[in-house]
């Protein structure tokens, strides 16, 4: 009876080593989901803040074919007003000049805009660059953590059996 007694404890000794191995390794599994809905949480905000950078260099390209396409307008009509000025008379002939002078004026604020836009334009991109760069070594991060995890818990695993 003393014999069976011993046999039933430590049979139940076995049961709950066992039981306690498999507690271990659902928490080692649920850390490696968190782990997991973290990685995917972090991607869903790289992607919609690349998004939102995207949209904001489209909306700084779309004003800036608005404002050249404005600049243009503006020297298309300077244009009509030098040739009715080379038609009236000689004396108009230095107005003329002057227009000229406001022309190359205006297409030097023109180069100058657009110089300014593809600074920005630049600028922006090497923002969503660096942006990349830092998510990408989060996600390395991440990345090892749940190596490091998958580690512990084949070490477990051998411990448990």
């Amino acid at each position: 009876m003393i014999l069976s007694t011993s046999i039933a404890l430590k049979m139940k000794m076995m049961i709950l080593s066992t039981l306690t191995a498999l507690k271990m390794k659902m928490m080692i599994l649920s850390v490696a989901t968190a782990l997991k809905i973290k990685m995917m949480i972090i991607y869903a905000m790289m992607i919609v803040s690349m998004k939102i950078k995207m949209k904001m260099i489209l909306s700084a390209a779309a004003t800036l074919n608005t404002k050249m396409k404005m600049i243009l307008s503006a020297a298309a009509t300077l244009k009509m007003k030098v040739k009715m000025i080379l038609s009236t008379s000689s004396v108009l002939k230095m107005k003329m000049k002057m227009i000229l002078l406001v022309t190359t004026s205006l297409k030097t604020k023109m180069k100058i805009m657009i110089l300014s836009a593809v600074a920005t334009l630049k600028t922006k991109i090497k923002m969503i660059l660096s942006t990349a760069v830092i998510l990408k070594t989060k996600m390395k991060t991440i990345l090892s953590t749940a190596t490091v995890l998958k580690t512990k818990m084949m070490i477990l695993l051998a411990a448990t059996h």
